[in-house]
């Protein structure tokens, strides 16, 4: 009995000391923690390694901070290691984008964490293409919403196309990958077009932004520009496979029995647009289909498409003016619009370019391509207008504002943007011709269809 008493009393004694222990190692991760966090804030990496590795190793529940803070720490370590020891930080930091799943999923986007993961992966050469890939595909089929960075959507696509290259994914299967991830990067330009619509409405009417509201448009302008760029190196990877010759046959062989499949239809209807393969019958076909399976704003626009090519322009403005009425987002109605502009020039109808320009702005501001377009038709109008060589010329400074307006408001078309604006800018009239007339610092109304006024600047 004395030592059944004396067994409980050892083994109390025992859990005192584990808690207390316990207890002790949690108050000193707790002031690890606080050290890294300060480190990381002025960008100590070396420094906040040991305080962060000893919370990583003895308390790795304690913050989610241990996980947001941790890759760039030891990214930094293996920046300046070598050998066994940058071998061994590299399996650490792919064991923190795991670790983070397990004990904070509450607090952790799947997606964003596995393309970084996948990315580090690509980086530090560890793992073949395929597991890479298979990393990739976890976090865009599970967590889509949370798998949006730019460069981390154009590796994806890059190891696929690679893959195909290698004869390890077939030419379907990589435009099916193309057009998912395309899809993924128009989304996530809506998304930004939506946060700017309001902003940039705010600027064009000089009401003050807030401090918030500054924030956002950089963070949005920077991720557009980011789009811009890896969208745009998507679309150049896979521009020698995307072609008419290559495109026409896949969709003959796969149209029976993808007919009645929206989604394809409207991939391959939309990849032979942007193709330009209009003209063959495979695109009447699907269009045709598409628009028996779903009618759809999306079908009303390549029914537009179709008149279009045939030249039969009063069918074509009704179909797009059918395709803009039924969409219910802001930012397709801009492209349309946009289409319906460019076909009006074509027509040699500026005014009514111009105004269907601006519809386009009014549904999607960040339209910059609609900006562009008025000031080719302004620049386009130089000799029309005026009714003496200053005159004309003075128009071309209109065309320069409006280009530059352009890239203001979306930061991926801001290098041709002002590039076009420094054309017309050498056109205005000079110095001696503004103090020869007398117009330093007045403003001379334009006439004809442009009917706006330019500021001459001050000598």
């Amino acid at each position: 009995m004395m030592k059944a008493k004396m067994s409980l009393f050892v083994l109390g004694l025992l859990a005192m000391v584990q808690f207390t222990s316990a207890q002790g190692n949690v108050e000193e991760c707790k002031t690890s923690l606080s050290i890294f966090s300060e480190h990381y804030k002025v960008k100590n990496y070396k420094a906040a390694y040991e305080p962060w590795k000893k919370v990583y190793t003895e308390c790795p529940d304690l913050h989610v901070a241990t996980y947001s803070y941790g890759p760039k720490i030891i990214e930094d370590k293996i920046k300046n290691s070598t050998g066994a020891e940058q071998e061994a930080l590299k399996k650490e930091l792919m064991q923190v984008y795991d670790d983070r799943m397990k004990y904070f999923p509450s607090k952790t986007k799947m997606g964003d964490v596995k393309s970084k993961a996948a990315d580090a992966m690509i980086k530090h050469k560890m793992g073949t293409p395929v597991e890479i890939i298979t990393v990739y595909d976890e976090a865009f089929t599970k967590d889509k919403k949370n798998f949006k960075n730019p460069r981390s959507l154009y590796n994806y696509f890059d190891l696929v196309y690679k893959q195909h290259e290698a004869g390890k994914v077939s030419l379907e299967d990589l435009f099916t990958k193309y057009e998912e991830l395309s899809e993924k990067f128009e989304e996530e330009s809506k998304s930004l077009a939506s946060q700017l619509k309001t902003i940039l409405q705010k600027e064009d009417a000089n009401t003050p932004l807030t401090t918030k509201e500054k924030r956002t448009k950089k963070r949005a302008e920077t991720n557009v520009k980011a789009i811009g760029i890896f969208s745009g190196n998507l679309d150049a990877l896979i521009a020698s496979k995307a072609t008419c010759e290559n495109l026409i046959p896949l969709y003959q062989k796969n149209f029976d029995s993808k007919k009645g499949d929206a989604v394809w239809l409207k991939r391959a209807a939309g990849r032979m647009d942007s193709k330009e393969c209009t003209e063959d019958p495979m695109f009447f076909k699907l269009v045709e289909a598409l628009n028996v399976v779903e009618p759809s704003a999306r079908s009303a626009f390549y029914l537009g498409r179709l008149a279009e090519k045939q030249k039969k322009y009063t069918d074509a403005e009704k179909y797009y003016q059918q395709s803009a009425d039924m969409y219910t987002d802001s930012f397709d109605k801009s492209k349309v619009f946009l289409v319906m502009a460019n076909l009006a020039k074509k027509r040699g109808q500026k005014g009514k370019s111009r105004g269907l320009c601006n519809k386009a702005l009014a549904e999607n501001p960040s339209n910059g391509k609609a900006y562009l377009l008025i000031a080719t038709l302004y620049g386009s109008s130089a000799n029309q207008c005026g009714t003496d060589t200053f005159e004309k010329k003075a128009v071309y400074w209109l065309a320069a504002s409006t280009a530059r307006k352009a890239g203001s408001v979306d930061a991926a078309l801001r290098s041709r943007a002002n590039k076009l604006a420094k054309s017309y800018e050498a056109r205005v009239p000079t110095k001696s011709e503004i103090f020869n007339k007398g117009m330093g610092g007045k403003s001379l109304p334009i006439g004809c269809w442009i009917g706006r006024t330019v500021k001459v600047p001050n000598l």
